[in-house]
């Protein structure tokens, strides 16, 4: 706005309402309007911002990282992902963060880098997965799951109530992002 200054409150009112715009422009597949309402939001904030307004910065962060990513600016999406990820400010921020990554990593052929993002991942949730797991593990690791599942048939799993846990959840999407590149690094981690 030219012509006069905003205080810091109003700056931050106009990067929620760039958030907001980038957000439905991207829900409308017009990424790079998006990108253009992330990054002006992202400017209009003050240098405290992270400290200040962590939750609308690294929104607006993570969003325009998914822009760079599909309008195509990889190398842009994969430093700020890079950031973002020692930036997150809770576990299921870092997992959005690392559904990106995988992601990006797949798209760009680097399939061990993808695995790699998420293996991190789930060692920060407590799980503890190799890249390269011997074939004794992963039989262990089946017989484990088949004495979960018991005597119960598959078909009683169907009526078990969905996954609430938001932690749990966001897990199962950075699993399911590292099936593919799991498929191309190593048969076992499949």
């Amino acid at each position: 706005v030219a012509g006069f200054a905003l205080v810091p409150a109003q700056r931050e009112r106009l990067a929620e309402l760039n958030l907001l715009a980038g957000k439905r422009a991207k829900a409308a597949t017009a990424y790079t309007s998006a990108l253009t309402y992330f990054v002006a939001g992202a400017a209009l904030m003050p240098e405290d911002s992270w400290e200040r307004r962590h939750k609308l910065m690294f929104q607006l962060e993570l969003h325009r990282a998914e822009c760079e990513y599909l309008t195509g600016a990889l190398g842009d999406a994969e430093n700020r992902l890079t950031v973002l990820s020692s930036r997150a400010g809770d576990i299921l921020d870092l997992a959005a963060v690392t559904c990106l990554q995988e992601d990006l990593y797949t798209t760009l052929d680097r399939s061990d880098r993808s695995i790699e993002v998420a293996l991190d991942y789930l060692r920060r949730v407590g799980v503890a997965w190799s890249a390269h797991p011997a074939q004794d593990e992963v039989r262990r690791e089946l017989e484990r799951m088949w004495q979960q599942i018991g005597s119960r048939p598959i078909e009683a799993l169907l009526d078990l109530p969905l996954m609430a846990d938001p932690v749990s959840r966001a897990t199962m999407d950075v699993l399911s992002a590292a099936v593919s590149p799991a498929m191309y690094t190593d048969e076992n981690l499949y």
